[in-house]
């Protein structure tokens, strides 16, 4: 079982392929759409703990809506547990 650290909803990590399940949910249900400082299409997240990210990904990706989601969750999220709660990939 993978628990999310923002929302600590729990499932199965193993029954998602691919990205994997925490990434999946990531994209889901954390990902507030927003407006990079180019005008593009871009996402940011909330953590419980420190507020609005005050900063937006995937805004290069306006070709496909995956990849943005994808960039966000990987580059905004995974990032952000690494560097502020000491929470490594794969350890969520």
């Amino acid at each position: 079982m993978v628990a999310c650290p923002l929302c600590h909803a729990t499932f199965d990590d193993t029954q998602v392929g691919g990205f994997g399940a925490i990434l999946e949910h990531y994209m889901s249900e954390h990902l507030i759409p927003v407006t990079d400082n180019f005008g593009r299409r871009a996402y940011t997240f909330e953590c419980p703990q420190h507020g609005l990210a005050d900063q937006a990904w995937g805004g290069d990706r306006q070709d496909n809506e995956r990849s943005a989601r994808f960039k966000a969750a990987t580059g905004g999220i995974q990032y952000h547990l690494m560097v502020s709660h000491m929470i490594m990939p794969g350890e969520e």
